[in-house]
Order: C-alpha cells, then structure tokens, then sequence
C-alpha cells in the first residue's frame, strides 16, 4: 500500500470549541461506527467505509505498524506521542483523494464535547490539474496521514534534526496545552473529495457549498475577463484591479458560500495580476483563457 503525507493548512487555535453533545446520524439514516480503548480513553470512528474510506484510529491494531512503516525516529516519536488526535485515512476506492475533513470530537468528564478539526483541499485538481504535481492527495488504494500537529510538514523541513525535533516538541506541547482531559474521543470522516468531483460525507460544515461557490466565482472571474479582454485587454485588467482591492475577504472569515465565492472572485484577481507582473499582459491573457476552457471537474453530492 502507497503512503501519501498530506500537507494542509490548519489554525491551532489553543482554546478549544466547546459545542453542545449530540449524537452523529447519517442522512441515510445509518451510523457507522466502531469503537476501541485506547489508554485511558475509548475511541470511536465515524468514517466512509461503505464507500471504500476508512480511518485507521490510535486504538486500531494497524496504527501503530502504519507510524512505523511510514516515519522515521523523532518524527515517528511526536506522531506516536500525539495518537490520540492523529490518524490515517485509508482510501480503498479507485479514486484519488483531493479534499477532505477530519474531525475530533472529545468528550471531557464534565460531559462537554470538544472539538478540533483538520483539512485538505487541492483546488487545483478541481480546473484539471494533474494529481502528480499536487501534495496531499491521497491516491487509490493507499493512505494518508492527518494530524493537528503539523507532522508532515516538519518531516519536509529542511532545517538540521536537532532543530526539527525542537519544533516538533513545541508544537507537540502546545496542542496537548488546548486539549482538556477526556474520556472518549470519536474521530470522524466528516467529508471527502474524490478526483471525479464526488463529495461524500456528512459535511457538518457546509463545505461542499463553499467548494461550489469557489468553483464558480473562478469561472465567472475568467469568464468575465475573456470578455472585457475581447473589446480591450486594458480594460480586463482594470476589471481585475476594482475586484483585487475591494472589501478583503480572509480565509479565516468563509462562513457562508456568498463569503467563499466573493473570497475566490479576489483571490483569483490578484493572482492574475501578480503573473501580470512577471510575464505581461499577453501572456497572462493567454493563460487565464485556456484555464477557463480546460476541463474542470464537475461537482456532484453523493
């Protein structure tokens, strides 16, 4: 079996969200869950097994051969040493992997559940970018690892070891400082993204929508500026300009698919004229209209 190292960017806020204990039921009305004990504390998993993805949780018999197979002495060290909000995500579909969420929900003696949660998403593989030149894509039949602390990111890091370990003991230290003491912890496969634009998943947060949204605001994007550039190139680009400096809308504040689209709209607009910059203006027209006229994934709920 591959291994692949996912690479995503995550928030370790140290505070933790506190959200009111309830019950986790799929649309279909089923619950797939399956629990262990680890240490102290028994482990669930909610994941997408009847579709072929499953997460391979601390309690799990292979976990432990899986750390060893796929990591090496102190990084090895810091992911065994924070098992209990690591784990890896088993893809046994015939699809790759290219967005997912995890999440850990932690239930505290106090009957309180607290939740972390990590993600990944290749946007890339979306407009039809080959998946060999994207990080963290889990292929078929493999596995990809997912922490909240950033082991797979350290284990690239091209400091000396001695410096790696030091990071990797302080962010090690400063999660388990935002992690209360539990009795339970269920890990859940929130969503996935497979390759051909299938989303599956219970997505508590909306995420799919978002996605959409980001998709779309792109293509308006490129299809409005294939547009304007018809009549003057000029004008695309001040275009381009009114979309980049208007209200920001940061990543951290997407809570709504309005917020995603207007966040691709600026995005996509500064990155056109940052390559502007570097290779001018008919070369950058050139790219942005065959990006709007390659094969884009087509998004589909499950």
């Amino acid at each position: 079996m591959r291994f692949s190292k996912s690479i995503s960017i995550v928030t370790l806020a140290l505070l933790p969200l506190t959200i009111v204990a309830t019950g986790f039921v799929w649309k279909s009305g089923h619950k797939f869950q399956r629990t262990m004990n680890h240490e102290n504390a028994s482990v669930s998993v909610e994941d997408l097994s009847e579709i072929g993805i499953s997460i391979v949780g601390p309690a799990d018999p292979t976990f432990s051969s899986l750390l060893t197979s796929n990591f090496r002495g102190d990084i090895r060290n810091a992911a065994q040493t924070l098992s209990e909000v690591s784990c890896f995500i088993k893809n046994d579909t015939e699809k790759s992997i290219i967005g997912y969420t995890v999440r850990w929900d932690m239930l505290a003696a106090d009957g309180k559940v607290h939740t972390r949660g990590r993600n990944y998403l290749a946007p890339d593989a979306l407009l039809g970018q080959p998946l060999d030149d994207l990080r963290g894509v889990i292929p078929p039949h493999s596995v990809g690892f997912v922490s909240l602390a950033p082991v797979n990111e350290m284990s690239k890091s091209p400091e000396p070891p001695a410096a790696v370990q030091s990071h990797l003991k302080e962010a090690a230290e400063r999660i388990r400082e935002g992690i209360v003491p539990f009795t339970s912890v269920t890990i859940v496969l929130d969503n996935v993204l497979l390759n051909d634009g299938t989303f599956a998943g219970p997505d508590s947060g909306n995420l799919f929508a978002k996605i959409k949204a980001r998709v779309e605001g792109r293509r308006d994007l490129l299809t409005e500026f294939e547009n304007i550039s018809r009549r003057s190139t000029d004008s695309a680009f001040e275009r381009l300009r009114l979309i980049a400096d208007g209200p920001t809308t940061k990543r951290q504040a997407v809570a709504t698919a309005t917020d995603a689209y207007n966040f691709q709209q600026q995005k996509s607009a500064t990155e056109l004229l940052r390559m502007r910059e570097a290779v001018g203006d008919k070369e950058t027209a050139s790219r942005a209209i065959a990006l709007l006229h390659r094969q884009w994934i087509n998004l589909k709920k499950r």
